[in-house]
């Protein structure tokens, strides 16, 4: 008995499961034969009524209960992809040989006539519709029913059929085709109806209102907005002033934000000036958008001009309004006008968050303040902010800078204790900052550490350890350094041969710098100015004017072109070996060709002064003043002036026989071969 208890509740639930499973199989055939027969259009189509008049664009298959909207769509997905047991249907094939495809095109063409001779027509269809005009409103509700269960190759397929056919799809149509498919989001075919409709001609030429054509040109410009294709999205905008379509807020709005997506900043400014001029007022996101486009510009006046204008357009400016218009001042180094927005932003009681205060610091640490920058950082915790990773990469970038190594290794080791792990970016800028403090012990040890804590040294981290030990003296270390690089796999770049160089020529070791520079060379590193810059001052301590002056003439004959640091280094190493006419002829080039500095003159007064050639020691040291420049107060015409002059002369010391060349007519005669 207890069995046939327990039995009795397992047998009706199966029963049950076989009732629901016989059910289901007879209404999916009963929906199937409806769907395959046109049936169910008149019953269940709904018109669309974004569509044209006397177009009936349904949504396909949509019934108006869950459960047949299931159903439907299941039976309406199976005919459209052939996937039911029928072999007239069209199916997707494998492209094959031109036969192949001209005999298949017409096999899909038949298949594509049964499925149409099977679509109904529903009750909103005119009664005196010409046969063409039902088979052009099949056809359209078939494309219809494709794109509401996105077969995008489908359509394609019943696009070409229809082309084949001679069927004229009306632009009105196409219209209605770009509507549905930004529906469902299809951007790509969005494009491709758009570009059928408009294939051979410039402007479609029964579009109907005004409005419409407006709203397909916005749909085909979100679609180049998904897509990232801000050109296109130019050229449409372009096309729509020149044939006397205007354009509307959600034109301007889409067209910037592509712009922006990207990273056409200049494009942006230009639409967001364009809107504005056309009379639409911008709202919170295109200023900001616009403001960020000024920021990347690096137009710090035009975008504090902007915040300014906002509240007067009625649009209060937000924490991400201030922030960007402060970073735009950050790169334009305008501490001050960044401090302003700072102030301005609390008055407005818009509260300052992390990356406010992280752009502060970082305007503060490129014009030097570093410990402005410090107090923002301090103020930041105070008020409940916690700082964040790029927080405190920023303030040490600010320490290094200003050349504080040990508050840059205070504010490391606090951003370790707090639980951040430094990067790679963290690591480099404290190697850097005990660079320009010559600390190469902790230099040395902190790229140990780098090791130890997984993060793997590159090429900036050894060669800036190779740097400061070249600076301090330490060439051994430097050595161990540089081998250590080929061990961790890290090949050496021109920066790290140019602080190997440059270390042996601080030694005095200018023929070990020349083995460096070949020895690169050699290894398929192509030297840079700064690697040519580090051989011109091994040379130059060393005394090798000859070899400085041939660097020089190689340095063009490789496509580099000297910098002025180039030409000082060789105008110094003349000067010292007394080769003042060379060096003159060097100088009166550098006017000519890269310019001089404060460096430049104060060499040459040094040469004028060494050969008593005191007029035009005096001359130089008036151009220099007017240039703004400051006299070497070592040299005797900078720190005493005429009357030094005067008693020098007195004391009998013999005026140089040497003359001051005139001007040569060519920059570099001797560089050049002349």
């Amino acid at each position: 008995m207890w069995e046939d208890k327990m039995l009795r509740p397992i047998v009706m639930t199966l029963g049950f499961v076989a009732i629901i499973l016989i059910l289901d199989n007879t209404l999916q055939s009963l929906h199937a034969w409806h769907v395959a027969n046109g049936l169910w259009a008149n019953q269940a189509i709904v018109t669309t009524n974004t569509l044209s008049p006397g177009l009936s664009m349904p949504k396909a298959f949509v019934p108006t209960r869950s459960f047949g909207a299931q159903l439907q769509k299941k039976q309406a997905y199976a005919l459209m992809s052939g996937s039911l047991d029928d072999p007239s249907l069209p199916r997707l094939r494998d492209v094959g040989s031109q036969e192949d495809q001209d005999i298949e095109r017409d096999e899909d063409d038949h298949s594509w006539d049964s499925v149409i001779a099977r679509i109904g027509m529903s009750k909103e269809t005119p009664s005196d519709l010409s046969p063409e005009g039902k088979e052009l409103q099949k056809c359209a509700l078939l494309v219809a029913d494709l794109i509401s269960v996105r077969k995008m190759d489908m359509v394609r397929q019943m696009l070409r059929y229809m082309d084949r056919k001679g069927i004229n799809i009306p632009d009105k149509m196409y219209a209605d085709f770009i509507v549905l498919l930004d529906a469902k989001h299809e951007w790509e075919m969005v494009l491709e109806v758009f570009q059928r409709l408009y294939k051979g001609k410039r402007l479609p030429q029964d579009l109907g209102p005004m409005h419409k054509a407006i709203r397909v040109y916005d749909l085909v410009m979100w679609a180049y907005k998904e897509l990232g294709q801000w050109p296109q999205a130019l050229e449409l905008l372009s096309t729509m002033k020149s044939t006397g379509l205007k354009p509307t807020l959600r034109t301007y709005k889409t067209l910037i934000v592509v712009c922006k997506k990207g990273h056409q900043f200049r494009k942006v400014s230009e639409a967001f000036n364009d809107m504005k001029k056309a009379g639409f007022k911008p709202d919170l996101m295109v200023y900001n958008m616009a403001l960020s486009a000024y920021e990347n510009e690096k137009k710090w006046q035009e975008a504090v001009e902007t915040v300014k204008q906002m509240p007067e357009a009625g649009v209060k400016p937000d924490v991400y309004t201030y922030n960007t218009a402060i970073s735009a001042c950050e790169k334009g180094r305008q501490v001050e006008e960044a401090f302003r927005l700072f102030e301005e932003m609390k008055a407005a009681e818009v509260d300052p968050d992390v990356i406010t205060y992280s752009a502060l610091i970082s305007v503060c640490g490129a014009m030097g303040q570093w410990t402005r920058g410090l107090q923002l950082f301090e103020e930041m915790k105070i008020v409940g902010l916690e700082p964040d990773f790029i927080s405190y990469e920023t303030v040490l970038m600010a320490c290094k800078i200003g050349g504080q190594w040990q508050r840059a290794m205070m504010v490391f080791e606090e951003m370790v204790s707090v639980g951040l792990k430094p990067d790679i970016l963290a690591y480099n800028t404290l190697l850097a900052a005990y660079n320009g403090g010559r600390q190469w012990l902790r230099a040395l040890v902190l790229l140990d550490e780098m090791h130890s804590a997984d993060v793997r040294p590159d090429v900036f981290s050894f060669s800036t350890v190779i740097s400061v030990c070249g600076k301090t003296g330490n060439l051994d270390q430097a050595d161990q350094v540089f081998e250590m690089m080929r061990e961790h796999h890290v090949f050496p770049n021109d920066m790290t041969y140019a602080a190997m160089i440059r270390g042996a020529g601080r030694a005095g070791q200018w023929e070990r710098s020349e083995q460096l520079f070949l020895q690169m060379k050699v290894e398929g590193v192509a030297p840079s100015v700064t690697t040519y810059n580090a051989l011109l001052q091994a040379l130059a301590r060393g005394g090798k004017w000859q070899k400085a002056e041939a660097l020089v003439q190689a340095m063009w004959d490789a496509g580099l072109e000297p910098t002025v640091l180039s030409y000082n280094l060789l105008l110094g190493v003349l000067a010292e070996c007394a080769m003042w006419e060379k060096a003159l002829d060097v100088f009166q080039s550098m006017k000519e060709t890269v310019g001089t500095n404060e460096v430049t003159y104060n060499i040459v007064l040094r040469i004028y002064e060494s050969s008593n050639q005191w007029d035009d020691a005096m001359a130089i040291s008036n151009e220099m003043k007017e240039a703004g420049y400051t006299t070497d107060p070592t040299l005797i015409t900078g720190g005493v002036g005429r009357k030094e002059k005067a008693a020098r002369l007195a004391e009998g010391k013999p005026k140089s026989t040497w003359q001051r060349p005139g001007p040569k007519l060519a920059p570099f005669p001797e560089l050049a071969g002349g």
